[in-house]
């Protein structure tokens, strides 16, 4: 990471905490984080990220066990929001759904909301 990453994160935070103080009154969490030293604030957000990738992973498991040939979904994104799929084939890593003119999209668990 840059310097100039690095000082616009710290930049970032202490305006957040600015806010959270101003809408909580003093947290200890925002206190707490601001005696830490840049290092372990980096270890935290490294820790943080990796939470959240396992918590990604794992919900597009649960998705993809869930799932079977002839389910209805939806697709979470901008473009698909209210559209209706069936899918069609279950792959390693992707579903391959249809919509209602029959045209197939190969689409990555992740994405993928059971109706």
């Amino acid at each position: 990471m840059s310097n100039k990453a690095m000082c616009a994160g710290i930049l970032r935070a202490e305006r957040e905490y600015e806010r959270q103080v101003k809408i909580y009154g003093s947290t200890d969490k925002y206190d707490e984080m601001q005696k830490m030293s840049l290092s372990e604030l980096t270890k935290l957000n490294k820790m943080v990220s990796d939470m959240i990738q396992e918590k990604r992973e794992k919900e597009s498991k649960d998705v993809k066990f869930s799932l079977k040939v002839g389910d209805i979904v939806s697709v979470n994104d901008k473009k698909s929001k209210e559209d209706i799929f069936e899918v069609v084939k279950l792959n390693r890593k992707n579903a391959v759904i249809k919509d209602e003119l029959g045209v197939k999209y190969n689409c990555p668990y992740s994405l993928i909301s059971i109706i």
